[in-house]
């Protein structure tokens, strides 16, 4: 396969002439630097390109798709700032305008490896549309359609996730993927409700795994369209009495440039006055309510549990770090907190069949 029209720094192209490797240093309009390398591979089979002491190599731009062909191709770079600008509707690239059709950009919202995250104008007045750039590809794909507005929540090496107003989607995009516009590997969108709380937790462990958490006191309905798609729709009746948290796991492995992201969805009762992070392999957390007061554990995986009261409350403000849940059985569950001093608390909830719950805190200074 002959390289593409554009000639990228750090490309490694194989010559048709005497089949040997070559680096490009850099490109223009009239001609490309090519440097000399050696192939290799380290103990774990990864490639790597050494360059030889020959000197540089020089071919022109207008002939070089007939001597070379892509062996290698670089890892994308993020755009420099500044090196794209809208001005009055029109995209430029140092200076120079990026043909964009009808297109009318609006803003630019992330620079990510090879691409550009802009919004455009919509049809629909008032709107705009959230666009990705593929610089290399000089290719635009519609990420989102006529939407209010859009929020920056993730961003990790070259995967980079969007919220989006009404839309109520979380958009992962990858640049690995060398053809966006006609596969759906790379592109993916979640469906998560409600506003980005700025909690991100990075567990170190393997694989490494980032979790992002949203949450919505809006009441939402589950519902069916005629063809059988689920959405939310919005419940004002119940505005303000109920709670939805929707976290997003993204797992990073190696050698795997897409992460693997799981979904988790609860709903109860009231409204998330703090959130706790336990310091689990499961990534769970503890939501502190208000109206009614009590606690939420997530355990995910399975049903959360809750412990209602303000005494409840009042207890876990005083040793705000999660510990442990143990559920005795489907009717009795122990939750244990501690603070810096060392200090335990137990909360047990005993589901009877004569009292409904009854709850009991142990407090050990």
């Amino acid at each position: 396969m002959k390289a593409g029209k554009r000639k990228n720094e750090g490309d490694v192209v194989k010559s048709f002439l005497d089949g040997e490797l070559y680096r490009i240093n850099g490109s223009d309009e009239k001609a490309v630097e090519l440097s000399h390398v050696q192939e290799s591979e380290n103990d774990d089979g990864k490639k790597y390109f050494t360059p030889t002491s020959e000197k540089p190599v020089t071919v022109r731009s207008c002939v070089f798709d007939e001597f070379f062909y892509l062996y290698e191709k670089a890892p994308a770079k993020a755009p420099e700032n500044g090196e794209f600008v809208i001005r009055d509707g029109v995209l430029l690239r140092n200076g120079k305008k990026v043909e964009c059709g009808t297109l009318v950009p609006l803003e630019i919202k992330a620079l990510i490896p090879g691409a550009v995250i802009l919004t455009v104008r919509s049809r629909e007045e008032g709107r705009m549309d959230l666009f990705h750039y593929n610089v290399e590809e000089d290719a635009f794909s519609k990420l989102a359609n006529a939407k209010s507005d859009l929020e920056l929540v993730y961003r990790h090496k070259d995967v980079t996730g969007f919220i989006v107003t009404e839309m109520e989607t979380i958009t992962i995009c990858n640049e690995e993927d060398d053809s966006p516009e006609s596969s759906d590997a790379g592109w993916s969108a979640f469906p998560v409700v409600g506003s980005w709380v700025p909690c991100s937790v990075n567990t170190g462990s393997d694989p490494v795994t980032h979790v992002q958490l949203f949450q919505t006191s809006h009441a939402l309905r589950l519902v069916k369209d005629e063809c059988g798609t689920e959405y939310y729709v919005h419940d004002a009746e119940n505005d303000g009495k109920r709670t939805m948290v929707t976290k997003v796991d993204l797992a990073y492995y190696d050698e795997v440039s897409d992460p693997l992201v799981t979904i988790y969805c609860i709903e109860f009762p009231g409204l998330i006055g703090q959130i706790l992070p336990c310091n689990d392999e499961d990534h769970n957390f503890v939501f502190v309510t208000e109206k009614p007061a009590g606690i939420i554990h997530s355990n995910y995986g399975h049903f959360y549990r809750r412990a209602v009261g303000e005494e409840v409350s009042s207890v876990v403000q005083d040793h705000p770090i999660p510990l442990s849940l143990s559920p005795m059985s489907p009717c009795d569950t122990i939750f244990a907190f501690g603070n810096r001093n060392y200090e335990l608390c137990r909360i047990r909830v005993v589901k009877t069949r004569d009292r409904g719950f009854v709850t009991t805190i142990e407090e050990i200074k």
